[in-house]
């Protein structure tokens, strides 16, 4: 159900499939900077995801694009998928200044996302090692699930209109997925 690296917009030819498959809540919230923990997730409604994300092998580069990817999260219902956007938005703004998996979070906006519904959209600057590091991503509903497209940068280049272009093949994706008319 995830974009294939073809139809991403903002990729460069040398990134590399380096995080693909089941997301389980464990996983998720091992990787966040929020207080969220597996059973949490779990008795909040999220059942499971999906993601494929594309890296750059080695080291940050300089400027440019590092990371683009997209990930699926199932909710029990609607309810529960709209209220993990507002407790992850709640999560990352109280992270600001703290640390997680090597990455210190110094500030985190969100922008409007046209086109898609219940969308919202997150840019974040991080710093690890004295680099400082921006990243991007759009959360948009669709039925019980959660859709992201997301994209890391070692420049502060806007990406705002490349990710939610990559959020609107996403939700076509996951519309022909779940119709049949694309088998994944």
């Amino acid at each position: 159900m995830v974009v294939p690296f073809r139809q991403l917009r903002g990729t460069l030819p040398n990134l590399t499939v380096v995080d693909s498959g089941v997301m389980t809540n464990a996983k998720l919230a091992g990787e966040s900077f929020g207080s969220e923990t597996g059973r949490g997730l779990a008795q909040a409604g999220r059942l499971a995801g999906y993601r494929l994300n594309y890296f750059l092998p080695g080291t940050f580069p300089k400027n440019g694009v590092f990371e683009v990817g997209t990930n699926v999260s199932l909710f029990r219902d609607a309810a529960s998928r709209q209220a993990f956007i507002g407790r992850r938005l709640s999560d990352l703004r109280s992270a600001v200044g703290q640390t997680a998996s090597g990455l210190k979070l110094d500030s985190i906006g969100t922008f409007p996302v046209n086109g898609l519904p219940n969308a919202i959209g997150l840019q974040f600057v991080a710093s690890s090692g004295g680099r400082r590091l921006y990243g991007a991503f759009v959360d948009f509903a669709f039925g019980r699930l959660l859709g992201e497209a997301g994209m890391g940068r070692a420049d502060s280049q806007d990406v705002r209109g490349v990710l939610i272009a990559n959020a609107r093949a996403l939700r076509k994706r996951m519309s022909g997925v779940l119709s049949g008319r694309i088998r994944s």
